[in-house]
């Protein structure tokens, strides 16, 4: 083992804990300066149902928001906030909230510095609110899934089988963040830092691959489940290329699912104008080294901006977009 006496003078007062600490400190910064804005939470709608929809179908998603037919399953269920309750009460919560940006800690440190709940909440709220009903709208569609499969026979909505199918429809489609779900590299305080935001995108991508190996077991044959499933996330897919590459900057270019958005990046990047191999992967790097944003922590986007600013000579970039990132709210 490494004694502190043969550490560097610098870091001889600092802990464990004080890293942990600045680590959770960026990650509520990254929330309140990134993530507190109505845009991230109509996004994070969207891309989440949309792999709701690839995985269980359209049809499965009506039924999973109505009551009316809910009801069929559990006469108990009288409103759709009694099947939040009830999906609550079997586990699936947003984990992403809880164990990655730490809501009490953040409440604990908005009361130390005289903050009331309400202004640490909101900060939470853009991404605690939709994961909420992403997970309870993936958990009831693949609920309702399992439930037809077997014409109705099972006459128990809390049995296990209808139960454990839901949780593995969201752990495919919604992804959990915890660290038994993170690479190990990813579960250290800095690992933390250093994958912010990075994970939904290999899991984005690791979907998909799933979906394809599944195709192909099969052997793609129309009319399988998992033929249906492909086609589903195929066709989504492409139209949200389609859209993106047509309404640059709208929804569907915000919302692209990776790989497709690198790949985007990486055609705008090799083909591209002047000006579009500037914009490639948001323009955060020089030009010749842009792909290096797909591995880069948010954090690194203050010292950057400011120094590809200071390279350029031309600071109109930072002081009028940029700078204002920077801020919570």
């Amino acid at each position: 083992n490494l004694k502190k006496d043969n550490l560097p003078e610098e870091l001889k007062d600092f802990t464990y804990q004080d890293i942990r600490a600045w680590s959770n400190l960026e990650a509520k910064f990254e929330l309140a300066a990134l993530l507190a804005h109505p845009k991230s939470a109509i996004t994070n709608l969207f891309g989440g149902s949309l792999h709701t929809i690839q995985s269980a179908g359209p049809a499965a998603l009506i039924k999973a928001r109505s009551i009316k037919y809910l009801k069929r399953i559990n006469p108990e269920w009288n409103s759709m906030n009694d099947v939040s309750d009830w999906v609550v009460k079997k586990g699936v919560v947003p984990e992403f909230m809880i164990h990655e940006l730490a809501r009490k800690e953040i409440r604990h440190l908005g009361k130390k510095h005289g903050l009331s709940d309400s202004v640490i909440s909101t900060a939470g709220k853009f991404m605690s609110v939709p994961e909420r009903i992403l997970r309870r709208d993936a958990f009831m569609a693949h609920y309702v899934r399992a439930w037809e499969l077997h014409g109705g026979a099972i006459k128990d909505p809390n049995h296990p089988f209808l139960v454990e199918i839901a949780k593995k429809g969201v752990k495919a489609t919604q992804f959990l963040y915890e660290a038994p779900f993170r690479p190990f590299f990813a579960r250290t305080s800095l690992g933390k830092v250093m994958t912010r935001f990075q994970l939904y995108a290999w899991n984005s991508v690791r979907f998909r691959n799933d979906v394809i190996r599944e195709a192909k077991r099969n052997g793609f044959r129309p009319g399988t489940a998992s033929f249906e499933k492909f086609k589903r996330t195929m066709t989504i897919d492409l139209f949200i290329a389609a859209m993106g590459s047509i309404f640059m900057y709208s929804l569907f270019d915000t919302a692209m699912p990776q790989p497709y958005s690198w790949l985007q990046d990486t055609a705008n990047w090799l083909f591209g104008n002047e000006t579009e191999r500037d914009r490639a992967f948001y323009g955060t790097y020089p030009t010749a080294i842009a792909p290096l944003q797909v591995i880069s922590p948010p954090i690194s986007r203050i010292p950057m901006s400011v120094i590809m600013s200071y390279a350029k000579g031309d600071w109109s970039k930072l002081t009028d977009y940029q700078i204002y990132t920077f801020f919570p709210f």
